[in-house]
């Protein structure tokens, strides 16, 4: 590796006769090698950087023969990539989480309609839909159902739920099905769930189609291979009518910037492969110093645990080894100011406050908004979210577990947001009547992180004097205030 930064300083005694002969030979000329840094450390000569032909690697449209087989549409992008960016990026998984979480919400309730009484057949139709609600099946609740769905809407765009009837034609279980391992006809009337290259179709709820789960084939079979319903919902993508579009598409550039920023900051941990020094070494040196030195540097120093390692040289007299920088940039906290800007993006997009997802910046004057942002939040990504949930079972399963039409409307629990506001409120004025520290404020308000300042009582400095007490006050006059 360094055999190009050696220099051979021996002098070497040429004869007359000796340098005839030399001049008459041309000089030789020297050729130095260049080799290029890869990540993992080692070398790689100039020619593996070579371009190399320019034709085509993409892969045929053969690749498809199995979507074309069964006339199915593919997605304009792969469920897959979206899933995968969500789980390298913390800042995107916890903003898909905390929506999932908040609009499946703590609990729910149903009501009776306006136009109808209660009385013994409500009564026995309430403990019939609480029953289903409670078990919508025999692994998940409601809440995990319902996160399932919105993880899913919220990373691919769509998501789904099958439907399984009883004897008697009602609805008796839901279950959520992966976007990513779903596809869509043509003619939109069936859909296929592919699972380690395993395949079984559905088809669309309430359609009345009968029709095989192996083949798809629509034609009269016994109940236990009759294909299973399926409700989805997508969000409205402009560039396809068979498939949602993520919501995560205006902030991909951000996702991978900010994971190309994390990697990039994990490399020096691993020892970057583009040297931060360069090692020269002048002089007489015993051979294969030059290799031992280079297998220490790049394989004896590799890894966080040998970060405080000590490299010791006996240096010959004469000699000299220097270390010359060549990178001069700071390594500690890169790109910081980088990913915080990356994850304001993202934060944008999916309209969740900072507080939301446990980001506290120090400098940052945030906690004065924090109430109205999460009111923001709430009208702008969790009620509509829950609408959505609340229609489904309102218009399309409740109706098909009792076979008729409701008497009932389920509803979702809202954010508690009154909460925070009355209490930020009230602390506010103990804080300006010196009863509360701003310290004590952010904790009790759940806003993260003290600060050094915090811990000081303040005043507010708007009272004014008015004179003497009221005993010098007319009769007349108190009378007049009083009955004001």
């Amino acid at each position: 590796m360094f055999n190009f930064f050696k220099s051979k300083n021996k002098q070497e005694v040429v004869t007359p006769a000796a340098s005839v002969e030399i001049a008459s030979k041309p000089a030789e000329t020297k050729k130095g090698k260049i080799f290029f840094a890869e990540k993992s450390g080692g070398l790689l000569p100039s020619f593996a950087f070579k371009k190399k032909d320019e034709d085509s690697k993409q892969l045929s449209s053969a690749t498809n023969k199995w979507l074309n087989q069964h006339a199915l549409v593919s997605r304009p992008y792969p469920a897959s990539s979206f899933i995968a960016l969500k789980d390298r990026c913390p800042i995107l998984a916890a903003c898909v989480d905390v929506i999932a979480n908040d609009v499946s919400s703590t609990g729910w309730n149903l009501s009776l309609k306006d136009s109808v009484k209660q009385n013994s057949a409500t009564d026995s139709e309430r403990k019939e839909l609480e029953a289903f609600l409670k078990n919508p099946n025999d692994e998940d609740s409601l809440k995990e159902l319902i996160a399932s769905c919105i993880n899913d809407l919220e990373t691919v765009g769509d998501f789904s739920l099958e439907v399984a009837r009883n004897n008697v034609g009602r609805v008796a279980k839901l279950f959520h099905v992966p976007a990513h391992t779903l596809y869509r006809n043509r003619d939109m009337d069936r859909f296929i769930q592919k699972r380690n290259n395993k395949v079984v179709w559905f088809t669309p709820f309430n359609s009345k189609i009968i029709a095989d789960s192996k083949t798809g084939e629509e034609k009269e079979v016994s109940p236990k291979l009759q294909a299973n319903e399926l409700i989805f919902k997508k969000l409205y993508n402009s560039q396809s009518d068979y498939y949602g579009r993520s919501p995560m598409l205006p902030c991909v550039g951000a996702i991978q910037s900010s994971i190309a920023a994390e990697e990039y900051n994990l490399a020096f941990f691993e020892n970057r492969g583009i040297p931060d020094y360069a090692v020269l070494l002048t002089g007489e040196w015993e051979e294969g110093s030059v290799r031992k030195l280079s297998n220490y540097l790049s394989k004896e120093l590799k890894g966080v645990e040998n970060s405080h390692r000590t490299m010791c040289l006996q240096i010959p007299e004469g000699s000299k080894a220097e270390f010359e920088k060549l990178d001069d940039r700071s390594k500690e906290g890169s790109f910081r100011l980088y990913a915080e800007d990356l994850d304001d993006r993202i934060l944008a997009v999916y309209k969740v406050p900072r507080c939301k997802v446990s980001i506290q910046r120090v400098g940052k004057i945030s906690g004065t908004d924090t109430a109205q942002a999460i009111r923001n939040y709430n009208d702008s990504v969790v009620e509509p979210l829950q609408c959505i949930v609340e229609s489904l079972l309102n218009d399309k399963i409740l109706p098909a577990v009792l076979g008729k039409e409701p008497s009932f409307r389920f509803m979702l629990e809202n954010l508690h947001i009154d909460d925070f506001s009355e209490k930020s409120k009230s602390y506010g004025e103990l804080l300006e009547r010196g009863v509360m520290t701003p310290n004590e404020m952010r904790a009790r308000l759940g806003l993260g992180q003290s600060y050094d300042s915090g811990d000081k009582f303040y005043i507010q400095s708007a009272l004014i004097e008015a004179g003497e007490s009221s005993q010098g006050l007319s009769k007349d006059l108190e009378s007049e205030i009083i009955d004001e």
